[in-house]
């Protein structure tokens, strides 16, 4: 399957990361890129433009043109908006030098939407998680998993995105796409669930405030940051 949507690397390494945006129309792309250090994940998307945007990912390589080092990244996997619960977005980890890849971690989201009149929102939601290990880039909240409608005023709908271990989660960012009256959005707060390696994360970010342009300060897009977390070691 041929994607013509606008295509988006990131290739994350300790130093920093190095965004590529291609336009992908064939299988087969290459793409040169300087030194960014040593890369511990690699995270693919699209933004769902186009025609038909639906798009089979096989695999990725990548290869250090002075050290001949290839790394080859099955995916196997649809990124499309229909597959998947939505998620245009793909994460894998690459082990590096006398270190284990992370692993993948599933994180549930809970996002519980206020009480005022006109709380909810039609609008695209997004958030970023961000940790002690990086971060998980902006993800579309696409689907709701336990209601048909997302987004509703008094309303609590659950999401869960798949990243490489971002660690203790320290804060979030989110936001939404909409303009113009009736699409903002009041939110309570967000809590985010994970299972890692060494026992479960479960991190309370409030917020109770408006993501309105017409309301409050005008924002559309904040930065929560953690206020408790509760950590249970493994067994």
């Amino acid at each position: 399957m041929l994607c013509h949507s606008a295509c988006v690397l990131h290739l994350t390494s300790s130093h920093h990361v190095g965004c590529l945006l291609p336009h992908i129309i064939t299988r087969r792309r290459g793409i040169n890129l300087k030194d960014i250090g040593e890369i511990y994940k690699v995270r693919i998307g699209h933004d769902n433009s186009g025609k038909d945007p639906a798009w089979y990912l096989e695999e990725i390589r990548l290869e250090n043109i002075d050290t001949c080092e290839l790394f080859c990244l099955a995916v196997d996997s649809w990124i499309a908006e229909n597959e998947n619960g939505g998620n245009l977005w793909k994460e894998m980890p690459i082990a590096r030098t006398n270190k284990a890849p992370l692993p993948v971690v599933v994180y549930e989201i809970y996002m519980y939407t206020g009480r005022k009149p006109g709380a909810e929102t039609e609008s695209n939601v997004l958030i970023n998680l961000i940790g002690t290990k990086g971060d998980s880039g902006n993800r579309r909240l696409h689907q709701s998993q336990n209601n048909k409608v997302k987004f509703r005023r008094g309303q609590v709908d659950i999401f869960s995105i798949e990243a490489v271990s971002l660690g203790k989660l320290k804060k979030v960012l989110i936001s939404h796409d909409g303009t113009g009256p009736g699409n903002g959005w009041f939110l309570e707060s967000i809590v985010v669930k994970s299972e890692e390696e060494d026992g479960n994360q479960e991190v309370l970010f409030p917020c109770n405030q408006w993501l309105d342009e017409y309301q409050d300060d005008g924002r559309t897009e904040r930065v929560l940051f953690a206020e408790g977390s509760y950590h249970a070691g493994g067994d």
